[in-house]
């Protein structure tokens, strides 16, 4: 299916992270057929890995024997607490990475092709080229999805004419639930990261296509299931109330608050399947294949299907519930959209929906009467964001308050993320473990993800009884790993900041963010402090500004939130002592922006 390049994590000191560097050195290079062959000769690293951090300013990968350079696009945490390090260069390449305690897994597009990242084994990485005549179908053959009763309550607006201008709300938010299976955790080298890439690329061809809609990670969990012989078996089960399989998912479903379904599993020889085009809330469900999901973007293919998406006409003829709704190939420049099907010729997938309005090299991505992914999309993603409303919102990673102590406990070998927010001018920042029994070990990594191979400090002392310090305002990350069981300890993290130091003055430039997406920051306000000042201003896009204090805001809970077109936005607040939280969510994608904050 692939031509894999084996490659080992090489260090980088933390001070060349703003010079462009090789993010890997080619350790070996096998053209094995097989994955497990290849992975039978990889070379192991016995130094340390190279980290990626949200301040990596460029990096390089090799890619045929040449070193491929990236700058750095945007950087962001996903909603698991993973970095999420977007690049691209004057060729026209882009590369995509997600950054985990395992490793580095990413979706890199260079000269036409497609190549996936993964981590295997202890330090290594393995690149390989994506081969779409070497793909396997996009389903199992015979199998027709239903239309369900979102199909059938649309499909008397057929004519073009009916839906000319989509009345789609702007920036609809589609939630899911996404369960894996043992064995797709196990062959896809981290799940974590393969998950968080997935929805990273779902809303990255929103975007590239003027859909007006994001997915969001809700929740993700384990299934106990081992897959049958039979694709449409999954499916089944997966969809299931009461058969014994995987039933647990409709409790999580409620619980999260999510509108659609999707299973990551081991597919036996297709991409993925789903339970209906133009699902309903009991149909909602979809599942695809761990190979597929990314890179190949087979699973937002398949939610696709959920909301009245079909394959490319040539494909798939029938022109229910829309006869536009179809996907878009061009075999003569060998390329198609993400709801179509391979040509004879060999296409390759980009991650564009059909969209006659859009071109890709000078050529329109769809026609207005047969190829129109993009309006279908628009129109039916409202209805699919409401199938589920409430439930509990996805706990964020574990954040840790100034000077506010906390219980912890863990077993043999379990890893606990915290994170730490620290303001500009504060001093005297230490992240301290004490008490209870048994032994822990801390890590911890500032503005990364804290891991066992990527820490700035880690004690390693017997007991739990353990202690780092810091001069850096900014995000830490605290991974408390588990030596052995523990239990009954306190877990602190703090740092002084003096109310002498009023005013407090920070300001942060050129900030840039794709839809969607969230930004945070903090401030400790000191007593005696009178007013809190936040601003934004400049560059290009649309960015909201969301104020609260003592909690990160979210869209329903916030103490300011202007609301207003463009990035020109202010908020002033009564201070009261405590942290302060700023929150700027793309409402489409900014750049340049400026923020202020000001205590007086």
């Amino acid at each position: 299916m692939f031509k894999p390049t084996l490659i080992a994590s090489a260090l980088l000191s933390s001070t060349a992270v703003f010079a462009q560097g090789p993010l890997f050195e080619v350790s070996s290079q096998q053209m094995a057929n097989s994955v497990n062959a290849a992975q039978a000769n990889m070379s192991q690293l016995s130094g340390a890995q190279f980290q990626l951090t949200s301040n990596t300013a460029s990096l390089s990968l090799p890619v045929d024997g040449a070193q491929v350079h990236f700058t750095r696009k945007n950087a962001s945490l996903s909603a698991s607490g993973n970095l999420i390090w977007q690049g691209e260069n004057d060729n026209g390449d882009s590369v995509t990475l997600v950054q985990t305690a395992k490793g580095i897994s990413g979706t890199v597009k260079t000269n036409g092709d497609v190549l996936k990242l993964k981590p295997v084994g202890a330090h290594g990485h393995q690149l390989r080229t994506l081969k779409p005549e070497q793909m396997p179908p996009e389903h199992q053959p015979g199998h027709v999805m239903p239309e369900g009763p979102l199909a059938k309550q649309v499909s008397v607006n057929n004519s073009p004419s009916i839906f000319a201008q989509p009345q789609a709300v702007a920036d609809t938010q589609i939630d899911l639930l996404v369960v894996y299976t043992a064995k797709a955790a196990q062959l896809s080298g981290d799940i974590d990261a393969l998950i968080d890439l997935a929805i990273n690329e779902t809303n990255q061809g929103y975007q590239n296509s003027g859909v007006n809609a994001t997915v969001s990670l809700a929740h993700k969990a384990q299934v106990n299931y081992t897959e049958a012989s039979s694709s449409g078996t999954d499916l089944n089960r997966l969809a299931g109330t009461n058969d014994g399989y995987m039933d647990e998912v409709h409790g999580l479903r409620d619980q999260y608050g999510a509108d659609v379904v999707v299973l990551v599993n081991d597919v036996n020889g297709y991409c993925g399947q789903a339970d209906a085009i133009g699902a309903s809330a009991s149909s909602a469900f979809a599942m695809v294949d761990y190979d597929c999901a990314t890179g190949y973007y087979s699973f937002g293919h398949e939610i696709g299907h959920l909301q009245a998406a079909r394959h490319n006409p040539e494909n798939d003829p029938t022109n229910s519930p829309y006869a536009y709704g179809h996907g878009y190939q061009d075999p003569s420049s060998q390329w198609r959209t993400v709801m179509a099907y391979n040509c004879n010729s060999g296409c390759t997938r980009i991650n564009y929906w059909s969209n006659p309005n859009k071109s890709y090299n000078g050529t329109a991505m769809g026609t207005t009467t047969r190829s129109d992914n993009t309006r279908v999309l628009n129109i039916t993603s409202p209805t699919i964001a409401n199938f589920r409303s409430g439930g509990t919102p996805p706990p964020p990673p574990n954040e840790l308050e100034n000077g506010q102590p906390i219980s912890i406990s863990g077993a043999n070998g379990s890893e606990t993320l915290y994170t730490f927010e620290v303001p500009a001018g504060a001093s005297n920042i230490s992240i301290t473990s004490s008490g209870g029994s048994g032994d822990l070990d801390l890590y911890v990594k500032y503005g990364a993800t804290a891991s066992q191979n990527n820490y700035d400090c880690r004690p390693y002392e017997n007991g739990n009884n353990e202690s780092c310090t810091d001069t850096r305002a900014g995000t830490y990350s605290i991974m408390v790993h588990g030596y052995n069981a523990y239990s009954g300890a306190t877990l602190v993290a703090s740092y002084e900041q003096s109310g002498s130091d009023l005013p407090i003055e920070i300001t942060e430039s050129n900030l840039s963010g794709s839809q969607g997406q969230w930004q945070y920051f903090t401030v400790d306000v000191p007593a005696g402090a009178s007013t809190v000042d936040v601003s934004t201003s400049g560059g290009s896009g649309d960015v909201d500004l969301y104020v609260r204090q003592g909690a990160q805001p979210t869209t329903s809970s916030y103490d300011c939130r202007p609301f207003r077109s463009g990035n020109n936005e202010s908020c002033s607040e009564a201070a009261a002592a405590g942290t302060w939280h700023v929150g700027l969510r793309a409402y489409s994608n900014y750049s340049g922006v400026t923020l202020n904050i000001s205590v007086q």
